[in-house]
């Protein structure tokens, strides 16, 4: 389970306590609600564990979710990307992966408004941070965007790290977005509508060497 669980399941085991404090129908009722609210905060912030592939050429998903939409898409670092777009309902693992072997280049919070994830005024409306990786291979571009009930993204990477392909950087609480910006010198292998795993899941791969 995600370390960022601790404050909500505390809170959450204070309200079981109360209702066993206080007793009779109202205290029964408020511990039900506190062992609710423990069961889905625990189901929330489950961490499986992922097979990440081992194929060098491979880029996996930076989350779960469903995939909705493929575009072209340029950011400063990427000219000619396409970017890959992934809806995470409540109800998927929310927490992110590093889709590549590379060194954090950059991290940018922004503040902004919570649209519903899955409209595309998200993308740069939104509350979201931006990572920029550095692999041997070209640049890859993710972004973390919070949605109408997300209120709050983590992102535990910082400029300088370096991650390796699958490694867990970060979540975002409740119901987001997340989307992944790839070069020229790599193509996308699913589609709209696919399911994709965090860290597990293939969706795209590189073409050549980096400067090829």
């Amino acid at each position: 389970m995600d370390r960022s669980s601790v404050p909500y399941l505390i809170g959450f085991f204070i309200v079981f306590l109360l209702g066993l404090f206080l007793g009779g129908i109202l205290g029964i009722a408020i511990a039900i609600i506190g062992v609710l609210l423990l069961s889905f905060t625990i189901f929330f912030f489950r961490d499986p564990k992922r097979s990440i592939p081992e194929d060098e050429d491979a880029i996996v998903s930076p989350a779960d979710g469903v995939v909705i939409g493929i575009d072209d898409y340029e950011v400063e670092s990427i000219s000619g990307g396409k970017r890959l777009s992934i809806f995470m309902s409540p109800l998927d693992v929310h927490i992110n992966r590093a889709p590549v072997d590379g060194d954090v280049v950059s991290v940018k919070h922004f503040s902004g408004k919570f649209h519903r994830a899955f409209e595309e005024s998200a993308s740069l409306e939104n509350e979201r941070v931006d990572m920029l990786l550095s692999s041997s291979r070209g640049n890859i571009f993710v972004r973390q965007i919070a949605g109408i009930i997300a209120r709050r993204i983590i992102c535990r990477a910082k400029s300088g790290d370096v991650l390796k392909r699958g490694e867990k950087y970060g979540i975002i609480h409740f119901g987001s977005r997340v989307e992944i910006v790839i070069p020229p010198n790599a193509n996308f292998v699913v589609g709209d509508g696919d399911r994709v795993v965090g860290g597990e899941t293939i969706i795209a791969r590189w073409r050549n060497k980096w400067g090829e």
